[in-house]
């Protein structure tokens, strides 16, 4: 098991790659440093609404996380599996329906700029 996260696991004997999902940088970097060969990929949570910056939370849940699942594909071996598994957000949407809300808005207006930053 590899640990990518943006913070040092908590048990020290978790091997770990630093990734910022929210850096197409730091992705690459990751991805880099990433086996050239992996049974599954196990993405679990991201963040949860962003009143202030709606984008950080496109860029980080969607956006950095397909472009790493995207890149890491080729490197899954057969029968091997990608898991995604939404964070508590993703469960108690309809409690933060307003801040929610304004994230597809966002997204429409955005989308190209978006993509442009991720370069898919």
């Amino acid at each position: 098991m590899i640990n990518l996260d943006r913070q040092p696991a908590p048990d020290k004997s978790i091997d770990e790659i630093a990734c910022d999902l929210n850096d197409p940088l730091s992705i690459s970097n990751a991805i880099d440093q990433a086996p050239a060969q992996l049974s599954a990929v196990i993405c679990v949570a991201g963040v949860g609404p962003i009143p202030s910056h709606p984008e950080q939370v496109v860029r980080i849940n969607f956006l950095g996380t397909r472009s790493l699942i995207e890149r890491l594909l080729p490197r899954i071996e057969s029968g091997g599996a990608v898991t995604l598994i939404a964070s508590s957000a993703g469960r108690d949407w309809k409690d933060n329906r307003t801040h929610v809300g304004s994230i597809p808005c966002w997204i429409l207006r955005n989308v190209l700029k978006l993509y442009e930053y991720f370069s898919f």
